[in-house]
């Protein structure tokens, strides 16, 4: 009996795509075991994150610093706004 083969692709370091061929009896024996297929190891370069959360935890806390400065910013234009209300309102009583 001839063994079936399927076709594996994915991205490699550089983003090629790589194509190669995997015995079925693989894709089962990963099934069998739990092993992730989807699974991409951490970098191997020096400053890649060690999870592929680690780039999502960075733009989180970059999104959570500007959302704390519009926050401000915003603050500063109502209190602007505010201080020029009660000015117009003491010019107009008098």
């Amino acid at each position: 009996m001839e063994e079936a083969e399927r076709i594996c692709r994915c991205h490699n370091a550089d983003g090629a795509m790589e194509y190669w061929l995997e015995p079925d009896e693989l894709a089962a024996l990963r099934r069998e075991i739990r092993v992730d297929p989807y699974w991409v190891p951490p970098g191997w370069k020096r400053g890649d994150p060690v999870s592929a959360d680690g780039y999502a935890l960075k733009a989180k806390m970059r999104v959570e610093e500007l959302s704390k400065e519009l926050a401000g910013l915003k603050r500063e234009v109502s209190d602007e706004g505010s201080c020029e209300g009660d000015t117009a309102a003491d010019d107009g009583g008098r």
